[in-house]
């Protein structure tokens, strides 16, 4: 059985060996691999990996999970990626329909909740960024009913237009100094823009600082410049989130549901 994540840059990708960690504990006999690939190339490779490679099915990151949303008719959406408008779990039915799902807001409610033992209810809530990884998780956040979500974005009109489908979010105006954050989540990769924030430390002097991205050598850009700016009470990358939605990825392409625990006792991030 052949898998593959897209996406680009794809390299640092710890998703193959996470999968083949989650096979060997049903004795599956899979390949996971790595697809570069940009938004232009995209349909085109995910094609031939079906039809040419005899692909199963596809996890997909950024900057593509927006477009793997847009190549799945309607009918072939679950609720999540509906709710998300975003897809980073793929697969094909008995009839070769493509057929899409959401993974991230589940994978990051279980890391909050289950593993940090940190809550959402009535906080403030920062999220930096408003692509395809924020509208993953906007709903999961929305459903545990936050004091306040702001979103900042570089591009603000991509900020106004996710905010406008959750009721409860609002975009963040420049030079926002009223309000004390309890969460500032970073969703927009390894870009520098806890500077271009202008966050005063009282603001965050109690804030827990997320970052979705990952680093398996190191700390992420995101977490070096929050402990140079802040020197944060509590801070935690992406690592646990991108198991938690590859155990359920791994669950709707094999109906099995693999030991998370397993992986955090081997990684370098959470011992």
């Amino acid at each position: 059985m052949l898998f593959s994540v897209f996406g680009s840059p794809i390299a640092h990708s710890l998703s193959p060996e996470i999968h083949q960690a989650f096979a060997k504990q049903f004795h599956l006999d899979l390949t996971y691999t790595k697809t570069a690939c940009s938004a232009l190339d995209f349909s085109r490779k995910l094609t031939e990996f079906k039809y040419v490679h005899h692909g199963v099915g596809a996890n997909i990151t950024a900057p593509l999970k927006q477009h793997a949303y847009a190549l799945c008719a309607p009918q072939y959406l679950s609720a999540r990626a509906k709710l998300a408008q975003s897809v980073n779990t793929l697969y094909w039915d008995k009839n070769n329909n493509l057929v899409g799902d959401n993974t991230d807001g589940v994978g990051f409610e279980r890391d909050i909740y289950d593993n940090a033992g940190q809550v959402f209810e009535h906080q403030n809530i920062l999220i930096i960024g408003a692509g395809g990884a924020a509208a993953g998780i906007l709903p999961i956040i929305c459903a545990h009913q936050p004091r306040a979500i702001y979103l900042y974005n570089r591009t603000q009109l991509h900020a106004q237009v996710l905010a406008q489908k959750h009721q409860k979010v609002q975009v963040m105006p420049p030079n926002f100094k009223t309000l004390h954050w309890d969460w500032v989540i970073n969703t927009a990769g390894q870009f520098d823009l806890l500077k271009g924030l202008n966050l005063d430390s009282k603001q965050v002097s109690a804030a827990k600082f997320y970052d979705l991205s990952y680093d398996k050598t190191r700390q992420t850009i995101f977490l070096e410049q929050a402990k140079k700016l802040f020197c944060p009470v509590w801070q935690r990358d992406g690592y646990g989130m991108l198991i938690e939605q590859a155990a359920e990825s791994f669950y709707i392409w094999h109906h099995l549901k693999p030991d998370t625990k397993k992986l955090f006792r081997k990684g370098a991030h959470y011992d």
